[in-house]
């Protein structure tokens, strides 16, 4: 991504009903794909897994991103979403993960990046909104590989894209409670985000 000019984020994102995608950040075990996984059930349809990749020329009109629809989840997720394997196989050896399919299919390889929630665990489910600075820094936190974009791209090259970002973008953090078993606890919580996401 960096070679080839893109902002790549580390991120899991969604979409429905035409180009605006939905991106979830957090760091390795966050709940991304759990979560893009979950929210098929609710219409939205995987746009992309781990990595999203965001053209910044693109961003005086809304940043256009970049999916390749592949997903990957444990089988704990697979069950508690309703995705199956895609017959690929283990992602590789080592690690349990597994190619999947969930509930939908990915609508399309680019759209409109309208909405960034950086994944948080706590007690309650909310959303939170983040603005100005606070929303930079959260997507300035999200980016995939910085130590190489760094080298590529340069770091104020960076801030200035992730600047660009912020004004077309609404950055929250999704607050959601830890799985431990409750079934009705995730589900709850998938089905709060998607109405956040389907409000104007």
């Amino acid at each position: 991504g960096w070679q080839r000019g893109l902002l790549p984020l580390h991120a899991s994102a969604v979409a429905r009903r035409g180009p605006d995608l939905h991106a979830f950040s957090g760091g390795p075990g966050a709940g991304k794909s759990t979560l893009a996984a979950a929210l098929a059930r609710h219409g939205y349809a995987l746009f992309t897994d781990n990595i999203l990749f965001l053209a910044p020329a693109s961003f005086d009109a809304g940043p256009l991103g970049h999916g390749h629809g592949t997903l990957r989840l444990c089988r704990r997720s697979m069950a508690l979403t309703g995705s199956r394997t895609d017959g690929a196989g283990r992602v590789r050896r080592g690690v349990s993960k597994w190619y999947a399919v969930p509930v939908g299919s990915a609508p399309r390889r680019t759209g409109r990046l309208r909405t960034v929630h950086v994944l948080s665990y706590r007690n309650d489910c909310r959303v939170e909104r983040l603005t100005g600075g606070r929303a930079l820094l959260a997507l300035n936190r999200a980016v995939h590989m910085p130590g190489q974009g760094a080298a590529i791209a340069g770091r104020r090259r960076i801030l200035r894209w992730l600047a660009g970002v912020v004004p077309h973008t609404r950055v929250s953090k999704f607050h959601r409670r830890r799985f431990d078993g409750d079934t009705a606890w995730f589900h709850e919580d998938a089905a709060h985000l998607a109405a956040e996401l389907s409000a104007p």
